[in-house]
């Protein structure tokens, strides 16, 4: 059953700098339903949450996944990728978008929900839009991913990357000053993905170089550009 024609499957924490959990997601005021039931999934749910590019779905598929594999067992990560060959514990399938329009990838999704749903299986799907905003060739995938819960993963706002940043170096072993997070907030792009690789960037250089993150370090490694 083949899902996209790069298939990889894609292993817990593999391209994370740091193992991703409901610990380490800053959840923000408006997400706290979705990160709720994430993080409380049984036998059975079929979810699909929805977002923009950095939001931070793959990071709560992972978290998702490695509380269930704590729980159950049995669990998988799965993206663009060939489908596992049992559905009775928890399959993670992200950029589900990234399928439209590929008449093989479509059938074997639709054929992968029936399957999971009827052997009592647990489905986490992601993806850029609602499943009904997707434009898919098969008439019936909508209408089947439609019956999942579906919950929009919000941007975060300036306050909530601010503490969003902090918990990331936190994580990390290293705390960010108040001064580094305003100065970051107000010269650079404000996403989310955007911004945690330029932390785990400025955490790299300061290992490197032995120094404490500061607002003086921080600009060196601006004006050596290497930021």
């Amino acid at each position: 059953m083949v899902l996209g024609v790069a298939a990889r499957q894609l292993a817990l924490a593999v391209g994370l700098a740091d193992v991703a959990s409901f610990d380490n997601f800053y959840t923000g005021d408006q997400n706290r339903e979705l990160v709720h039931a994430l993080s409380h999934v049984e036998p059975g749910d079929f979810i699909f949450l929805h977002g923009d590019l950095g939001s931070g779905k793959t990071h709560l598929l992972h978290a998702a996944l490695r509380k269930w594999n704590e729980k159950h067992g049995a669990g998988s990560f799965w993206s663009a990728s060939v489908a596992p060959a049992s559905c009775s514990g928890l399959i993670c399938i992200d950029d589900v978008q990234d399928l439209a329009a590929q008449d093989p990838a479509e059938l074997a999704l639709f054929e992968l929900y029936e399957v999971t749903r009827n052997a009592g299986g647990t489905l986490l799907m992601a993806g850029d839009r609602p499943p009904s905003f997707i434009s898919w060739n098969l008439p019936d995938l909508a209408s089947r991913l439609s019956t999942a819960r579906i919950y929009r993963l919000a941007r975060l706002a300036d306050e909530d990357l601010r503490g969003a940043l902090q918990l990331r170096a936190h994580s990390r072993g290293f705390e960010l000053p108040e001064d580094v997070v305003t100065y970051i907030l107000h010269r650079y792009r404000r996403d989310s993905a955007h911004l945690f690789g330029l932390l785990d960037h400025i955490d790299t250089q300061s290992l490197a170089a032995g120094r404490r993150v500061t607002l003086p370090f921080f600009r060196e490694l601006e004006q050596r550009h290497a930021v």
